[in-house]
């Protein structure tokens, strides 16, 4: 397993183009106006997964897959490689782009309650845990065409919670909901209840890509 993780680094690292371009538009983004750090935490939650998902589309390309079963590697390993190398990965992009976040709220002076930038941190690390989750079985299930609608519904989604995370005070529902209350008065309780649900859910999708890459055939 300790040679499929480096092939998936080679890979990544194959990908430099992709990496600076990512790169400057968290640059731009934390330079240019207000509001950057919310975008890089979120975009991150996107970005992450189509990196983890690619290394899996350039196993496929031309037979690849089959060549790889053929070493002496177990289908089990292959999938517990890509979760490995989807965490590690996921890790070291939420920490930096929480650290990118941090600095574009410095520097235009918009960081407002350190608890609510914390808040929104962990928030984008549990979207990003189960979004990393997500991708992959549908990624070995259906391949990298099919994969795409999913990487679009998840930018989707992602977008969509981190809009209704940021206006749900202004929204029609009384303000005296067990929802709203609850965020306003532990909201890192209920930060820590979307990691565990998404640390569930990624332990959940692992067994399930393991059944998936099992059975498959080439």
């Amino acid at each position: 397993m300790k040679g499929l993780l480096k092939k998936d680094l080679a890979i990544l690292f194959c990908n430099k183009a992709m990496l600076i371009a990512a790169l400057v538009v968290f640059m731009g983004v934390a330079f240019m106006g207000s509001g950057g750090g919310s975008f890089i935490v979120a975009y991150m939650a996107i970005f992450v997964p189509m990196v983890a998902s690619s290394t899996i589309s350039y196993d496929d390309m031309d037979h690849g897959m089959a060549y790889l079963m053929t070493l002496p590697v177990t289908r089990r390993q292959y999938v517990y490689s890509k979760y490995l190398f989807s965490a590690g990965v996921s890790l070291i992009c939420w920490i930096f782009s929480c650290m990118m976040g941090t600095l574009s709220n410095v520097l235009h002076k918009s960081q407002g309650e350190p608890g609510e930038w914390l808040f929104l941190c962990l928030l984008s690390l549990g979207i990003l845990i189960f979004s990393a989750g997500f991708i992959i079985p549908v990624q070995l299930k259906f391949g990298a065409e099919k994969a795409k609608v999913a990487v679009l519904i998840i930018m989707i989604g992602v977008i969509g919670v981190v809009w209704l995370i940021g206006n749900i005070k202004e929204m029609i529902l009384p303000g005296d909901t067990y929802l709203i209350s609850f965020i306003n008065n532990s909201p890192f309780v209920f930060a820590g209840i979307v990691i565990l649900f998404a640390f569930a859910a990624f332990l959940i999708s692992l067994f399930v890509s393991i059944r998936i890459f099992e059975k498959k055939e080439w």
